[in-house]
């Protein structure tokens, strides 16, 4: 048997197989935290690599203000590196305008291996409803098969 890797450009969205949703409640503690609105575990088999220069857009009904998290999550999810640390709303949710779509806030690249998490959390004034967001990662995708 041999293996062969296939690596491509992926627009990773909501409509990914495998990922969660859930209700983000709003945070009116003295310290708000994220909330984890949606989160996907890599598979066995696949891998996400971001890079400096691949982009984000979320579209949501969270006020332009609210924050954004993006995160890989190591397998335990006791440590991540943030590819946005926080933004508001207003400055990820351009889908189209080349130059004005949220680039990602690392200067190197960060893999999601099998068993990790990529997460999106935010920080919200009112409930989220994960149904009436929508968000496109881009990032390159590799598959292993066997064949």
């Amino acid at each position: 048997m041999t293996t062969k890797v296939r690596e491509e450009l992926y627009q990773f969205t909501q409509l990914e197989p495998g990922v969660e949703a859930q209700q983000a409640e709003p945070d009116a503690s003295a310290r708000p935290t994220f909330t984890e609105l949606y989160r996907y575990q890599v598979p066995v088999g696949m891998k996400y690599t971001f890079r400096p220069g691949h982009t984000f857009s979320f579209d949501s009904t969270l006020d332009p203000t609210d924050l954004v998290r993006v995160e890989v999550r190591s397998q335990n999810q006791m440590g991540s590196v943030f590819l946005i640390e926080s933004a508001m709303e207003a400055q990820v949710d351009e889908f189209t305008d080349i130059d004005l779509i949220k680039r990602f806030d690392i200067s190197e690249p960060v893999v999601a291996e099998a068993g990790m998490w990529i997460v999106i959390g935010v920080i919200d004034a009112a409930a989220v409803d994960p149904d009436d967001c929508h968000f496109i990662l881009t990032c390159d995708r590799q598959r292993i098969g066997i064949i």
